[in-house]
């Protein structure tokens, strides 16, 4: 049984599509679909630093974005 909790945050898909299109296009392949950062890089022909930087600035906005769905609570 899931406990409630006061803030209902938004599904990860939607903070995911919230994203700048590249930022989603590698947290897509890296994270959610588990692809090294090498491969991405190939399948987006971006360099594998290029991916991995996209990775950090992808997850420093979701964590933005969460922060901002819990200040201002249920939408």
């Amino acid at each position: 049984m899931r406990s409630s909790t006061p803030h209902r945050l938004p599904c990860t898909s939607s903070l995911v599509a919230k994203l700048p299109d590249r930022q989603r296009q590698v947290i897509t392949l890296c994270v959610l679909q588990d692809i090294s950062p090498e491969d991405a890089g190939k399948r987006l022909r971006l360099k594998e630093e290029s991916v991995k930087r996209n990775i950090r600035m992808a997850i420093k906005n979701l964590k933005k974005y969460v922060n901002e769905t819990g200040e201002e609570g249920t939408a």
